[in-house]
């Protein structure tokens, strides 16, 4: 089973089949709503995931219990109205986007995490440096177009 894709992003089955939504924003310039996003360098991209989730327990932000399928059913980017966004990058985008590279899947685009980090990471201050230059290198790689 693939990832469902809604609107230009990620959704898929969370705990107990609930739905999980979580979009990244922005739309690469020129690109169709349909396009898909090949990812030049996965390796690079796997390694930014496992270095965000050593970011996450690093600041102690890394969860132990999952969330609800009742959490997980937001429909809400980055499930914000029901998740901190540090658990939707591990619950939702670490997982699936890992997913995708596992399987050799094309990305659905653009994605835009630093900017969400910069607001739901400012209560670490200058800690959060190192946390928003991985997210923003995940952006890079996740935005690659591959023509």
């Amino acid at each position: 089973l693939g990832s469902p894709i809604v609107a230009g992003w990620l959704v898929g089955a969370g705990s107990a089949g609930a739905r999980t939504a979580g979009r990244c924003s922005g739309r690469r310039a020129g690109a169709s709503a349909g396009s898909r996003f090949l990812v030049r360098d996965s390796a690079a991209l796997a390694a930014a995931l496992q270095e965000l989730e050593g970011e996450l327990r690093q600041w102690g932000l890394w969860s132990l219990e999952p969330p609800s399928a009742a959490q997980l059913a937001s429909e809400a980017p980055f499930c914000a109205d029901r998740l901190a966004f540090e658990q939707w990058l591990q619950w939702v985008f670490i997982p699936q986007v890992n997913q995708l590279l596992a399987t050799g899947a094309p990305l659905p685009g653009p994605c835009a995490l630093r900017p969400m980090g910069e607001q739901a990471f400012v209560h670490l201050g200058r800690r959060q440096t190192d946390l928003l230059e991985v997210l923003a290198r995940i952006d890079r790689h996740v935005s690659t177009l591959d023509d």
